[in-house]
């Protein structure tokens, strides 16, 4: 991507946080397993889905990206693969 094009500051700083925070939070799970504690399946459970939803932000984020440099093709594809991500897990969550 060339900056002329993509602002990605957002996307960059998105992603440090996005991975602080989903390291202390299944080091916070994993904690809680070793001590045997009934409440880190929750914990880990909870941290897959805040996982699922930081990914899914930001494909949203570079389909906007190639929306707004004009890049419909790949903007398109960024949306095919957000849906597929999102109806996935929906299917998994409510049909198995």
């Amino acid at each position: 991507m060339k900056e002329q094009y993509f602002q990605i500051k957002v996307l960059i700083r998105l992603q440090k946080v996005g991975w602080i925070f989903i390291l202390a939070w299944f080091a916070l799970g994993t904690v809680l397993y070793v001590l045997e504690l009934s409440v880190a399946r929750q914990v880990a459970f909870w941290g897959v889905i805040a996982l699922l939803v930081i990914t899914l932000v930001k494909v949203f984020i570079i389909a906007e990206q190639f929306r707004m440099a004009r890049l419909y093709r790949f903007c398109l594809l960024s949306y095919a693969l957000f849906f597929i991500l999102l109806s996935t897990v929906l299917l998994k969550a409510f049909f198995v």
